[in-house]
């Protein structure tokens, strides 16, 4: 019997298989191996239809590797409810690939064909004739022109040629397929670095949705009752030639969304919009009242900022603002620093690290004052000025009941050290801590020197540095305001990452408030098909915390009932959803389902089909 392995490689496969890789660290080659294996899932019954993925993978492939590194940050991260299975193992059969979703996870499969028989091959053609999907993102499909696979080939019908050096990705012209539909017709993508893209010519019922170097980067086609689509490289992954967070991203999830057989589910992340403002030291806008974008931003659009503040500038009326505001849930506050330039959580001007533990000890017991003479909750998050937080603040940190801290470095280290490496994106390569590079941080912090504080604290932010050099930079030029608000807050909406428009106050110092109201109106109108839902960054992260340590385990379709359960597994501390995908004709069904907070497991039904009468065969579309 065929086994199909749950989520991850063990790390004993790993050590065996990639040897000269690694299992873990943040060298060239390196791969994270992961937890262990899971169970054997069991063969679904003749009235049962999965709406997760099986991803095929080879332990004994060259290109190995390169799922941990690239593919599987992404199957994590959108909280696709996936299995593995290793052919270098384990037999592929019908019940193996009995699954909405059948994902080639790297490439160089089996380029030799040591493993794959043409009895498993017909397998996965004659699953997806019945109505699975299929993603690969093989691009070593040929040699010498001649199709390697039998599956491929019957899936693609395409004819091969010589591989292509791409320096930009390129969105087909109107209409926009549903992979490509947020972008915008004919939009050309410039790579930092040149990658190679397969040399491939479709067939003629095939549609290429994006390209590069003139060769179809994605492609896809219909197959009997299923879908397929065809990655010409996932090169572009590597931050050394685009990397993730940097516009296409969701051309990976709505690839998988489009292909799998429905129903199919995901976790994702809701379209969360917050605010970030940093040192705030309570001036206004460009007229004189104090913290008057902070009345508008919450009153008359609804808005949750997050508010990093210079302690020792806040007055008494400001921090009655601030009071008001933070006890109603309309805002978070916490302490950015003393002063822009006393820092609090690190010596910045002498010893260029940590503080004395006596002058740490006594900045958090001026600090703790501070909250309590204005009456401001400390909230959950704080966000220390430049980034930097020295190793002995976190104890202070704890006893403040602080769970989430935004750092782009080790603790213990000046801004422009070397990025923190930390999931979902940055476990094996990060750019420097000050660069203009896009990034997200999802990740439990580790703190140099202190195993016991491993696991506390949560390192949660997104910032689209590469739109304006470092954040949304309002100003008096509304277009140009509007323009990078909407940009930075919808790319991380399309990356399902935590969507924050970021500025610094002394900034909204020279907009003038009708100005800063128009720049609000604009980009709340921009926005409006992506319904954002304006949360504060505690929640926002403590939500982002509760997808990190929960997963969708298994979700099964009863076709006899049309009752569709979800077991989810970990633990969430607050109540989420995932996303269920259906299809109405040709279009595409998007809900979210909600899930309560869980320890352990949890499962959730949902009517999602009309009941089958008389046979109900495994493997076929509810189309």
């Amino acid at each position: 019997d065929s086994v199909v392995r749950k989520r991850f490689v063990s790390f004993v496969v790993c050590l065996f298989m990639l040897g000269a890789f690694g299992c873990g660290g943040s060298g060239g080659d390196e791969w994270a191996g992961g937890d262990e294996i899971g169970a054997a899932t069991a063969a679904l019954s003749a009235n049962e239809q999965s709406a997760g993925a099986v991803v095929i993978v080879n332990s004994a492939s060259p290109s190995y590797a390169d799922f941990g590194r690239m593919i599987q940050p992404y199957l994590d991260h959108f909280g696709v409810p996936y299995e593995l299975l290793d052919i270098a193992t384990d037999a592929i059969d019908d019940d193996a690939v009995n699954r909405a979703l059948i994902i080639i996870g790297h490439n160089r499969l089996d380029e030799t064909l040591s493993f794959l028989t043409a009895a498993e091959q017909d397998s996965i053609v004659n699953a997806v004739s019945s109505g699975s999907g299929f993603v690969s993102f093989d691009r070593v499909l040929a040699s010498g022109g001649s199709p390697i696979y039998t599956f491929a080939q019957d899936l693609l019908q395409a004819f091969y040629g010589s591989n292509r050096s791409a320096g930009s990705i390129e969105i087909q012209e109107a209409p926009l397929h549903f992979i490509v539909e947020r972008h915008d017709a004919s939009e050309l993508i410039d790579l930092k670095s040149n990658m190679t893209v397969l040399g491939m010519t479709p067939s003629a019922d095939s549609e290429v949705v994006a390209s590069a170097g003139g060769e179809p980067l994605v492609t896809t086609r219909n197959h009997g009752q299923g879908k397929v689509v065809q990655w010409g490289t996932y090169d572009w992954i590597s931050n050394s030639v685009k990397g993730p967070v940097y516009g296409l991203d969701d051309l990976v999830w709505r690839s998988m969304v489009w292909a799998a057989r429905k129903p199919f589910v995901m976790q994702g992340l809701p379209n969360f919009l917050t605010m970030r403002i940093d040192d705030v030291d309570g001036r206004g806008l460009e007229s004189p009242a104090p913290l008057d974008w902070l009345d508008m931003a919450v009153d008359d659009f609804g808005y949750k900022p997050w508010i990093g503040v210079f302690s020792r500038d806040i007055d008494a009326t400001e921090g009655a603002m601030l009071s008001a505001r933070a006890n109603a849930g309309q805002a978070t506050v916490s302490i950015h620093s003393l002063r822009t330039d006393q820092f609090f959580f690190l010596d910045h001007y002498t010893n260029w690290g940590d503080w004395s533990d006596p002058v740490m000890a006594s900045h958090f017991t001026e600090g703790t004052q501070f909250h309590i003479d204005h009456d401001i909750p400390i909230s959950k998050l704080v966000l220390p000025h430049l980034y930097e937080i020295g190793t002995n603040a976190f104890q202070g940190l704890s006893d403040w009941g602080v769970e989430f801290v935004v750092t782009q470095m080790e603790p213990g280290n000046l801004y422009g050290a070397p990025g923190i490496l930390m999931g979902p994106f940055r476990k094996f390569e990060a750019p420097s801590s000050d660069s203009t590079e896009p990034h997200y941080y999802a990740d439990y912090l580790e703190v140099p020197n202190h195993p016991e504080l491993d696991g506390q604290f949560f390192n949660c932010v997104t910032e689209v540095r590469d739109d304006a050099g470092y954040e949304w930079y309002p100003s008096s030029d509304i277009d140009g305001s509007i323009g990078r608000g909407t940009r930075q807050t919808k790319r991380a909406f399309d990356s399902m990452v935590l969507a924050t428009l970021f500025t610094h106050e002394y900034l909204l110092g020279y907009v003038e408030p009708p100005n800063f109201r128009a720049t609000l109106e604009g980009i709340e109108a921009n926005l409006a098909p992506y319904a954002p839902e304006y949360v504060t960054m505690d929640y926002a992260c403590q939500y982002v915390r509760a997808m990190a340590t929960s997963e969708i385990s298994q979700t099964i379709l009863d076709r006899s009932t049309g009752v569709l359960t979800t077991s989810l597994a970990g633990e969430a501390d607050m109540d989420t959803r995932f996303y269920l995908f259906t299809q109405d004709g040709n279009d595409i069904v998007e809900q979210q389902i909600d899930v309560p907070a869980f320890v352990g497991s949890v499962q959730v039904a949902e009517q999602v089909a009309e009941p089958c009468i008389g046979d109900c065969p495994a493997g076929v579309s509810l189309d």
